[in-house]
């Protein structure tokens, strides 16, 4: 037993192949595994230990050395099995595939899933999800290929880790395969297995499915709920994310960090004051305040409530900052026109000698762009110019979008112009501008553009057929609309909902309601922006009364009602002397669909 426990001992002949001296190799010990504080703080301990060491302390050692980043001590430790003839232990094995694929060492945790010479289902799910882990998502279906011919039955955890891979690879066809085997085998209410469902639906665009998969799932934990929130809150459905918040608190599950960087994400753009503070203090009840990317997210709530010094409060409050924290209040003092506050701590940020990585400028920039703060927005270019970032796709896109949206099409023209790598991203920051200066020649700039990207084989999508519409639709040129909705037809985008609603307003605007109410009628779905399109396209034709009846609808099918979709129906009234209607409908605005009446509405 001394024999297998000496100080010097050849490694596994994987790597390296030179004797290493282990008395050598420190072992940083962690907190969270004290039952090791036997072996002191060094692999020589483990050598020189009078003491056992037991089967059960391998996995262990395995954990610490992970934990601790020690490659050097896992690679001891599967010396210590080959020479005790553990290693092909399928309980060892499985362990020594998941420290070899933590540190990215596929082949070596392949080898020694080779040798294994009875494997469990456990053996396979750890190398597929080490894979899974190391961005290998072909891997994993080979793998799981594999194991299914091998005879070894999935498990929840091993669907899940598939379920991961798909969602990674928007590979819906796979993913609904596994769906299938899932619900065949009745592990659909699986809460791991459901959060991997959700996350493959959502990802590739079917939000109905996930809130199926949500809906079966027995008993939700709270990562599912989060994943929920976080869903939901992308797709603009703020009450169902609300909701879910709620099903949190008022179950016995424990709230995390995420569950309230999700939550203050979602609704950042639409809480109020005392809702904000009000999710702030819950954070501090439940102890997750002082978490980095909570903190954050608190910073970009209050940035954007016009909160500043909130905001501030927060971000001095945070006991670790990183470059997002840097970031949120920057955007914050730029979306609050404090561009001097902002510049401020912008040197500091690079005073205190805090890497600006393009993520960052790009971040900043956008801020100029919501705000049209252009000052700040130029003298960021000439640091972008400088640090020689002007090669950078994203940050030429932010830059050119920044001058659009900040009525400068000249400046946005040249950065376009100077940038070779032209892609679709950057075509479509470049129309804002055309669709803010709305001339005729502008419009036909836009139009040879479009011809040559499609001639550099550079593909359109959603946002470019949206916004090329809406610059067809303030020009009122009916013949290029169409042309367009003709390709959309022929690229497969018509179905699109951005695209759509883009295509009624288009033939509203150039004096074609047939085409806005074929173009309704044929919608697969709605959400309320068809409606309020519509809505819009009945007034602007002075068809009153079926504006009306659309208004009716809208409330029959759920849809909420908000200040677009008054503004809309007043506008009808007014235009077709429908002064009852519309004064009842003003009146009714804030008791009935609690709206604000804001002076659009008032004129």
């Amino acid at each position: 037993m001394e024999a297998a426990y000496g100080a010097t001992v050849l490694l596994h002949p994987f790597k390296p192949q030179n004797p290493v001296f282990l008395t050598k190799a420190k072992l940083p010990v962690k907190a969270k595994y004290p039952s090791l504080k036997k072996f002191n703080c060094s692999i020589s301990s483990i050598s020189t230990s009078k003491e056992l060491v037991l089967a059960e302390d391998w996995p262990h050692l395995l954990k610490l050395s992970i934990g601790s980043g020690n490659f050097l001590l896992g690679q001891a430790i599967h010396a210590f099995l080959i020479k005790s003839n553990s290693s092909n232990d399928v309980f060892q094995g499985n362990n020594l595939i998941n420290f070899y694929t933590k540190f990215n060492e596929l082949d070596d945790a392949r080898k020694v899933f080779d040798e294994i010479p009875v494997r469990n289902t456990i053996t396979w799910t750890t190398l597929i999800k080490g894979h899974l882990n190391n961005g290998d998502s072909e891997s994993v279906f080979s793998i799981a290929h594999d194991m299914c011919f091998s005879g070894e039955k999935f498990n929840e955890h091993t669907c899940s880790v598939i379920l991961q891979a798909c969602s990674e690879e928007e590979d819906l066809i796979r993913g609904e395969q596994i769906h299938g085997f899932v619900i065949k085998s009745g592990i659909e209410g699986n809460a791991f297995v459901g959060t991997s469902l959700i996350s493959l639906y959502s990802t590739t665009g079917f939000l109905n499915e996930a809130e199926n998969v949500f809906n079966n799932i027995s008993v939700k934990d709270v990562q599912c709920l989060n994943y929920m929130i976080l869903e939901y809150g992308k797709a603009g459905f703020m009450e169902k994310a609300f909701q879910a918040f709620v099903d949190v608190l008022s179950s016995d599950l424990e709230p995390t960090d995420y569950t309230f960087t999700n939550i203050i994400s979602t609704f950042s753009e639409n809480v109020g004051i005392e809702e904000g503070r009000q999710l702030h203090g819950l954070a501090v009840k439940y102890g997750v305040i002082n978490v980095t990317s909570l903190g954050n997210a608190l910073i970009t709530m209050y940035g954007k409530l016009g909160m500043v010094e909130d905001s501030e409060r927060m971000f001095h409050s945070l006991s670790e900052r990183n470059l997002i924290s840097w970031t949120a209040l920057i955007s914050g003092y730029v979306r609050n026109g404090c561009s001097e506050k902002a510049a401020d701590i912008f040197l500091e940020l690079l005073y205190h000698g805090i890497y600006c990585d393009p993520s960052c400028l790009v971040t900043v920039l956008d801020g100029c762009s919501e705000c049209r703060n252009l000052d700040l927005g130029v003298q960021l270019h000439g640091f972008v110019i400088k640090s020689g970032y002007l090669c950078d796709a994203n940050i030429v896109t932010a830059l050119v979008d920044m001058y659009s949206k900040s009525d400068n099409l000249k400046s946005a023209k040249i950065v376009f112009d100077g940038f070779s790598s032209k892609s679709i991203a950057l075509f479509n920051a470049i129309l804002v501008g055309f669709i803010k200066t709305n001339r005729d020649d502008d419009d036909e700039d836009a139009m040879v553009l479009f011809r040559q990207l499609r001639f550099a084989g550079i593909k359109p999508d959603l946002v470019t057929f949206s916004r090329l519409l809406s610059l067809s639709a303030n020009q009122a040129c009916l013949v290029k609309g169409e042309t367009l909705h003709a390709y959309t037809i022929k690229t497969g985008f018509e179905s699109s909902l951005m695209v759509s609603n883009a295509l009624i307003t288009m033939y509203a605007k150039c004096g074609s309601i047939k085409g806005a109410c074929q173009t309704f009628d044929g919608m697969h779905c709605r959400d309320s922006v068809s409606w309020n399109a519509m809505v819009s396209a009945y007034s602007i034709h002075g068809q009153g009364k079926t504006a009306l009846r659309l208004f009716k609808e809208i409330k029959g099918e759920g849809f909420a009602v908000d200040e677009f979709t008054v503004l809309a129906i007043l506008q009808a009234c007014c235009y077709t002397g429908l002064w009852h209607d519309g004064i009842r409908i003003f009146n009714e605005m804030e008791s009935s669909y609690k709206i604000n009446p804001l002076i659009e509405h008032y004129a």
